[in-house]
C-alpha cells in the first residue's frame, strides 16, 4: 500500500480519533509538566505556572473537541472536512515545534513528546494523506 492510496478514515472516525489524540496529548503535557516543572525551570529559566498551563490545555482541548464534534455532524461540507484537516495539520506541526526540539534540548523528554510522536504523528499523517486525491 502506498501513501497515495491510504485507506480513508471517515468523517466521524477522523473526528473521534483526532479528539482522542488531542485529549491524550494535552493530558500528557499537563501531568508531565507538573512532574518535571523544577527540571524545566532549572534548564530553561521559564517559570510557567502549572495552573494557568492546565487551564489553557483544558480550553484548547475543549475548543478542539467542539470543532471536531461539529465537523462530524450533519451534511458533509468542505468547511467541515477542512476543519478536520486543519486540526490534523496543527497536531502534526506541533510534533516538530515545539515537542521534538524541546525533548532534545531537555535531554530526551519534554511534556507531550511521547503522544506527539507515537500518536499524533502517525494519526495526523494518515488523516491528511487519506484526504488527498480523488474520492
Amino acid at each position: 500500500m502506498t501513501f497515495s492510496r491510504a485507506p480513508r478514515l471517515g468523517r466521524s472516525g477522523a473526528a473521534a480519533a483526532l479528539t482522542g489524540a488531542l485529549t491524550l496529548h494535552n493530558l500528557e503535557e499537563a501531568v508531565a509538566y507538573r512532574a518535571l516543572e523544577p527540571r524545566i525551570v532549572d534548564r530553561t529559566g521559564l517559570d510557567v505556572w502549572p495552573e494557568p498551563l492546565a487551564a489553557a490545555l483544558i480550553l484548547v482541548t475543549a475548543a478542539g473537541a467542539a470543532l471536531l464534534a461539529w465537523s462530524a455532524t450533519g451534511r458533509e461540507t468542505r468547511l467541515k472536512m477542512g476543519s478536520q484537516t486543519l486540526v490534523a495539520w496543527i497536531l502534526l506541526l506541533n510534533v516538530l515545534v515545539p515537542h521534538v526540539p524541546a525533548a532534545i534540548w531537555l535531554g530526551g523528554y519534554a511534556p507531550g513528546v511521547a503522544t506527539a510522536v507515537l500518536v499524533n504523528l502517525p494519526l495526523c499523517a494518515w488523516v491528511i494523506l487519506s484526504r488527498r486525491g480523488p474520492r
